[in-house]
């Protein structure tokens, strides 16, 4: 379980996400409290399948609307093979932001999420891999198909992530007019011991 991630930006600064975690006799977490450089930012609650698969998420995000909270809530439906086939969030106070993501899958490795806001198509990503699958490539466009970000993720043989590399080609648009490709973050991760 993550309990410290320290996001190292672009420009040399550092912030550092913490959670204070509840767990159940199995060292799941069912209950989280999240705070990002030492302010409270949210809670969350985690309800699990009889093969131990996250199915529900309530998330409390604390004052982000205009000192109101953000509420999400959130159903994962898998297969018989066990994989997440379609997610469903209901956002409150806004619904209007409410809908699902699509996984598509093939020989057992996701290659695209498909993301939808009510029934329309809003976004949606390809996925690729290197050899040993320990690399992953994740890279999001718009509905129309114009490049979002880029995300590389190195992990363990475990498939614990270690390492995440985000290039903000979006936002870069928004403020440069152009998008490069040196990172925009660069984050590590940190997980506690697991005593047996």
């Amino acid at each position: 379980n993550i309990i410290r991630t320290t996001h190292i930006h672009a420009d040399g600064t550092r912030d550092v996400s913490e959670d204070k975690l509840t767990l159940d006799g199995q060292h799941r977490i069912i209950y989280s409290e999240s705070t990002w450089n030492g302010e409270p930012q949210a809670t969350t609650e985690i309800g699990y399948n009889q093969d131990g698969q996250i199915t529900k998420l309530y998330i409390n995000r604390i004052n982000v609307l205009d000192d109101e909270d953000w509420k999400s809530y959130v159903d994962r439906t898998y297969d018989r093979k066990g994989r997440l086939v379609r997610e469903d969030t209901r956002w409150e106070p806004d619904h209007n932001s409410s809908g699902y993501i699509v996984y598509i899958y093939e020989k057992d490795r996701l290659i695209r999420t498909e993301s939808y806001l009510q029934e329309a198509l809003d976004s949606y990503t390809e996925y690729t891999y290197d050899e040993s699958g320990l690399i992953q490539t994740a890279i999001a466009y718009d509905a129309d198909g114009i490049k979002e970000s880029k995300r590389i993720t190195t992990s363990d043989e475990y498939g614990n992530e270690l390492e995440s590399v985000a290039y903000a080609y979006a936002s870069e648009r928004t403020r440069y007019g152009e998008a490069d490709e040196n990172p925009d973050s660069r984050t590590t991760y940190v997980y506690e011991l697991k005593q047996s």
